[in-house]
C-alpha cells in the first residue's frame, strides 16, 4: 500500500483544507466576503483563519491513528450531509456551523480521535470568525443600554433613560445594534483563544483568559458609550465625536486590549517524543471522496423553482389599516392583501422563489415578534398569539407562517421547514396576521373566538 511521506498535519493543510475550501465554497465564499469587506463583526476573520492554519501546520501528530478509520470516515460523511441539508435551504448561520463541523471531522478522520481531542481548542478557533455571534447582538445591546444607563445615573447627568435610548437636554443618543459592542467582545475572545492556544494554557488558564477577554470587550464598549454621552452632554451634541465615533472606538479598544496581551504569561510546550510515520494514500483518497458527498448532493438538488398557485384571495374588504393595527414585518417583494373581515383586521403576504439561489423563507426584520410593545400569550395549532398595547382596549394578534404544506408559529421553525417543502416541490411561503381590539383591558375572549373562527375558515 502506497504511503505518503510528508508529515500528516502538513498534508492536511496542503491538500485537505484547500479541497474543503473549494467544495464548500457556497458557505465559505459568503463568509470570506464578509472578512474581505471588513464587516464590523468579522473584521478579524482573515487573522483568525491565518492563525488557525499556522497552528494546524505546527502542531505535530505524535502517533499513527490505526483504529476506527471506517467510523471516522462515516462521521465525516454524516457531517457533509448535514452541511448539504442546511446549505440547500440557505440557513447561513447553521451552514457555517456545519462547515466547522466538517473541518473538525475531516481532521479527525485523517489524524484520529486522540489527535482531534488533543488539539480541540485549535479546531474551535474558526468559530470566532463566523456570523453565529450575531445571534447575541440584541442581548448585548440591551445589556449595554442597562449598564450605561446606570453609569449615567451615577454620574448625575440630567438625562432620561428609556431602555437603549438616552435623552439629553440637547438631543438623544440611541444605543443601536451597531453599538452593542459585540464586535469588541468577539475580537477580544478570539485574541484570548489564540493566546491560550499559542501558549499551551491548561484548562484553568484558558477559562481565566477567556473570562478576562470577555470582561475587557464588554467594558470597552460601555466606557465608549459613556464617554460619548459625556461628550454629547457637555458639548450640547455639537462635538463631531457624537456622530463619527468609529475610529475612537477602535483606538479605545486597542488601548484596553494590547497591555493584557503584552503582559500575558508565556508558556512553552512540554517536549514529547514524536514518532515519524506516514499514512496510507488510500485514507487520503477516501477522505476526499467522502468530503465531496455533500457538495455533490447540493449540486444535484439545485433546480429552478416551479411556480405554485397563489392562495385563494381572502374574503376581506380592502381598506387602509386602522390606527391601532400592528404592522407585520412584510418585505417589499411578493403580494400583499389587507382589509376588514367583520371587526378583525387581516393581512397576508405571499412570496415565491423565482431563482435557484432564492430562499423560500426570505429574511424578515423582527421576524418572531410583531412589536416591542406586544406580549406573547400562547402558541397553539392556529399560530402564535400576542397581546399588544396597553390601555382600555389592547389589540389581540394571531400570526402564522405557512411554508408550502407546512405551517408554524415560529419563524425559526419556518426556516427549517424549507427543506422538506422544497424537496416536495412546494414554492409558496405566506405570513398571515389577524388582529382585533379587545372589548376591555381584561376581556379579550370575544376577540380570540372571532379570530380563531376566521383563522380556521382560512386555513
Amino acid at each position: 500500500m502506497r504511503r505518503l511521506n510528508l508529515a500528516p498535519q502538513h498534508l492536511f493543510v496542503l491538500i485537505i483544507i484547500p479541497v474543503i475550501a473549494g467544495l464548500y465554497w457556497p458557505t465559505l465564499g459568503v463568509l470570506a466576503g464578509r472578512w474581505v469587506e471588513w464587516d464590523k463583526g468579522l473584521s478579524h476573520g482573515i487573522l483568525v483563519a491565518t492563525v488557525f492554519l499556522w497552528l494546524l501546520w505546527k502542531r505535530p501528530c505524535p502517533s499513527s491513528p490505526r483504529k476506527h478509520f471506517a467510523l471516522r470516515a462515516a462521521a465525516l460523511g454524516a457531517g457533509s450531509t448535514l452541511w448539504f441539508l442546511l446549505q440547500s435551504v440557505q440557513i447561513t448561520v447553521l451552514a457555517e456551523a456545519a462547515l466547522l463541523l466538517v473541518i473538525t471531522l475531516a481532521y479527525t478522520a485523517w489524524l484520529g480521535f486522540v489527535q482531534a481531542w488533543r488539539y480541540k481548542a485549535i479546531l474551535l478557533l474558526p468559530l470566532f470568525a463566523t456570523s453565529v455571534w450575531g445571534e447575541l447582538n440584541s442581548t448585548a445591546t440591551v445589556l449595554s443600554g442597562f449598564v450605561v444607563g446606570q453609569m449615567v445615573e451615577l454620574a448625575g447627568i440630567t438625562a432620561h433613560i428609556d431602555g437603549t435610548t438616552i435623552s439629553l437636554p440637547y438631543g438623544q443618543i440611541v444605543i443601536a445594534e451597531g453599538c452593542s459592542g459585540l464586535r469588541y467582545i468577539v475580537i477580544a475572545l478570539a485574541l484570548g483563544h489564540m493566546l491560550a492556544c499559542l501558549n499551551y494554557y491548561p484548562a484553568r488558564g484558558y477559562w481565566a483568559t477567556m473570562a478576562v477577554a470577555l470582561a475587557l470587550g464588554m467594558i470597552t464598549n460601555w466606557v465608549r458609550i459613556f464617554i460619548l454621552v459625556l461628550v454629547g452632554y457637555y458639548s450640547q451634541m455639537q462635538n463631531s465625536l457624537v456622530s463619527d465615533h468609529e475610529t475612537f472606538g477602535w483606538l479605545l479598544f486597542a488601548g484596553v486590549i494590547v497591555p493584557p496581551l503584552y503582559f500575558a504569561p508565556v508558556r512553552s510546550a512540554v517536549r514529547t517524543s514524536t514518532q515519524l510515520f506516514s499514512l496510507p494514500l488510500s485514507h487520503l483518497l477516501t477522505i476526499l471522496l467522502v468530503l465531496s458527498l455533500g457538495p455533490i448532493m447540493l449540486a444535484l438538488s439545485l433546480r429552478p423553482p416551479v411556480p405554485s398557485a397563489w392562495l385563494e384571495p381572502l374574503r376581506i374588504q380592502a381598506s387602509a389599516p386602522p390606527a391601532w393595527a400592528i404592522a407585520p414585518p412584510m418585505p417589499q417583494a411578493g403580494t400583499v392583501e389587507q382589509g376588514w373581515s367583520d371587526d378583525s383586521w387581516v393581512q397576508r403576504w405571499q412570496y415565491q422563489r423565482t431563482a435557484t439561489k432564492d430562499k423560500l423563507v426570505p429574511f424578515i426584520q423582527g421576524n418572531w415578534h410583531p412589536d416591542i410593545a406586544c406580549t406573547s400569550k400562547q402558541i397553539d395549532e392556529l399560530g402564535a398569539w400576542f397581546e399588544c398595547g396597553a390601555g382600555e382596549r389592547p389589540v389581540l394578534v394571531l400570526r402564522r407562517f405557512d411554508v408550502g404544506r407546512f405551517n408554524t408559529a415560529d419563524f425559526r421553525r419556518a426556516k427549517l421547514w424549507q427543506l422538506p417543502a422544497q424537496w416536495m416541490g412546494d414554492n409558496l411561503f405566506s405570513l398571515t396576521q389577524w388582529q382585533q381590539q379587545c372589548a376591555t383591558a381584561n376581556n379579550c375572549e370575544q376577540a380570540a373566538a372571532h379570530i380563531a373562527a376566521l383563522a380556521t375558515g382560512q386555513q
